[in-house]
């Protein structure tokens, strides 16, 4: 906010400026100010009531003025002071007159006052401005290149990405396409293991196709009368006939004279069969049915039975042809095979497969070799245990795997039951030597 005006000489730039008339009537003619001078004998005769003319009276300096006077006066004083306010305002500001001694410095107001940067960056020729004119276009000519310079790169830029979209595209195409099948390769690398391990769907059904001829399902009675169901496998056939291995406990009931029947069946065929011998510590039987040239299944030899091998139940009961289980070789001994693979009531009996086909041992969820019984890991008498009682076989496994070369002595617990039983143990022992070969 500006200073105001302390004194009447700081207020004089606030007197407005005064019209021409005002000035020339302040300029008339002069008002005298001499006092005249009146003698003694003027005086004496005032005085004494003459009738000399009159004097002019004697004024002094503070005698009051006349009206017209006055006028004057105030007209002359307004003029001095609007003359003092133009010169004030002639003056330069930059340059403001140095006050003498005893005369007050004049304030200046603030609104009217030249900033002090005026003097040093502003030019006071025509030679600094055209300077400064120039420096100011040099300045905005390079401003102007640069923002150009920089717009041309960005579309340099922008059209160079254009240009190179469709071999960026095509090139990120290849790439994932790389990337996707190495990841697949690697996927495949690491469930390979896990591959080797759990059977696909075709192996299954190649096991079931290889199997379907040779896998009966058995249908008897138990002891009580109650149904007895289980799965027997051709090991062995001649022109005549042809020779199963099933599970001792499906057929126990039969091991008497007279026994109940026993039936193969495999959709809507269904076959006789005769109870021939058994071996009850090893959970195994003999059937022998008068049906020609069966297919039979191969064996496996004992260097195919591995720890951790998979290892397939197939049984004769299923809608088409047959059931299969899987699991894996917990255990290889000389009593049997210790295996997961999930076993039913009509798997006993059942051959227990590699993943190549070949008969590993016989499927039972009776048999004990160490005297416990066991629920979910079961123990199965290895094939060549057959060849103990109920089979004839070559003395060497290498010699042939599944070759059979006869069955065992017919076998009865009640021989009065079945008084030709010699007779019958002569017959099979001729039959050894015709029975066929694997």
């Amino acid at each position: 906010m500006a200073d105001l005006p302390s004194t009447e000489a700081d207020a004089n730039w606030l007197t407005p400026e005064e019209p021409d008339w005002l000035a020339e009537a302040a300029s008339g003619p002069p008002v005298s100010t001499e006092v005249p001078v009146v003698s003694a004998q003027d005086a004496a005769h005032d005085t004494s009531g003459g009738s000399t003319p009159a004097t002019p009276a004697v004024q002094t300096p503070a005698a009051k003025q006349t009206p017209a006077s006055g006028v004057n006066e105030k007209v002359r004083r307004k003029s001095s002071r609007a003359d003092s306010s133009k010169e004030r305002r002639a003056q330069p500001a930059s340059a403001p007159t140095q006050p003498t001694n005893g005369q007050r410095r004049e304030k200046v107001p603030r609104s009217r006052r030249a900033p002090r940067w005026r003097g040093r960056i502003l030019p006071k020729s025509i030679l600094g401005i055209s300077l400064l004119m120039l420096a100011a276009g040099a300045g905005a000519a390079i401003s102007g290149t640069a923002l150009y310079m920089n717009y041309q790169f960005r579309r340099d830029e922008s059209d160079a990405l254009v240009k190179t979209f469709n071999k960026r595209a095509e090139d990120a195409v290849s790439s994932v396409r790389a990337e996707g099948n190495n990841a697949r390769r690697r996927i495949q690398d690491e469930i390979e293991p896990i591959r080797k391990i759990a059977a696909t769907g075709d192996t299954l059904r190649d096991l079931l196709a290889k199997t379907e001829k040779s896998v009966w399902q058995v249908a008897t009675v138990d002891v009580d009368g109650a149904a007895s169901v289980g799965t027997a496998f051709v090991v062995a056939s001649d022109s005549d006939r042809s020779f199963l291995i099933t599970s001792f406990n499906t057929v126990r009931a039969a091991t008497a004279r007279p026994g109940p029947p026993i039936r193969l069946r495999k959709g809507n065929e269904s076959i006789d069969a005769e109870l021939w011998t058994w071996q009850e510590s090893r959970d195994l039987a003999l059937l022998i049915v008068k049906q020609p040239s069966m297919p039979r299944l191969d064996w496996g030899i004992s260097s195919d039975v591995r720890l951790g091998q998979q290892i397939f139940a197939v049984s004769g009961f299923g809608t088409g042809g047959g059931a299969i289980t899987q699991g894996f070789i917990a255990d290889v001994s000389s009593n049997g095979v210790q295996h997961t693979a999930a076993l039913g009531a009509h798997f006993q009996g059942a051959p227990l497969l590699s993943d190549r086909g070949l008969v590993l041992g016989v499927a039972s969820r009776n048999y004990e070799p160490y005297g416990f019984p066991s629920d979910g890991v079961w123990f199965a008498p290895p094939i060549r245990a057959a060849c103990e009682t109920v089979l004839k076989c070559p003395p060497s496994e290498t010699s042939g795997a599944g070759q059979v070369t006869g069955a065992g002595a017919q076998r009865s617990d009640t021989p009065e039951a079945n008084p030709s039983s010699a007779d019958t143990a002569g017959q099979t022992a001729n039959t050894a030597d015709t029975t066929a070969n694997g």
